[in-house]
């Protein structure tokens, strides 16, 4: 029983000490989903995205909720205001007001240090710029979700 017990917490010890091996870049965010249970992700995700932020980008955004500025939109940021939106589906009309990534990330961040809302997000590992944020602020309620899907990201 007492080797057995020692074989354990030493394979224990060999996966834990695997677990902790640094990326190469140690400004990194590790890339994976996070909820509100992983205090931080958005909050690091925002650091790293506040060291590398272009002055001027373009993104693709797809925004699912129940609110006026849902659809496909393709994204130019200049500074911090949206300059240009362009619907990529079948949204006609007035521009609604449409996120930038500081935007998105200050959501998330609020969204994780808030007690109650479910958030899941991954955000890229080197950038910081969401790749997708979903945001569930009641649990049980209808109508209160929102979610973004980020992608072409580039500067300009």
């Amino acid at each position: 029983m007492r080797g057995t017990r020692h074989v354990t917490y030493g394979a224990l010890a060999l996966l834990l000490a695997g677990c902790g091996t640094a990326l190469p870049d140690s400004q990194a965010v590790p890339e994976r989903s996070a909820s509100a249970s992983v205090e931080g992700a958005a909050q690091q995700a925002q650091r790293l995205w506040e060291r590398t932020r272009p002055s001027a980008y373009e993104f693709t955004v797809d925004v699912m909720c129940f609110c006026p500025t849902y659809g496909r939109w393709r994204i130019t940021v200049d500074g911090q205001d949206v300059v240009d939106a362009e619907p990529l589906d079948d949204q006609r009309g007035r521009r609604p007001e449409l996120p930038t990534i500081d935007e998105i990330l200050d959501e998330a961040v609020r969204a994780e240090t808030t007690p109650g809302p479910t958030v899941e997000a991954r955000y890229d590992p080197r950038t910081g710029v969401p790749r997708s944020v979903s945001i569930d602020w009641i649990k049980n309620a209808v109508d209160d979700e929102i979610a973004w899907g980020v992608s072409d990201f580039a500067p300009v």
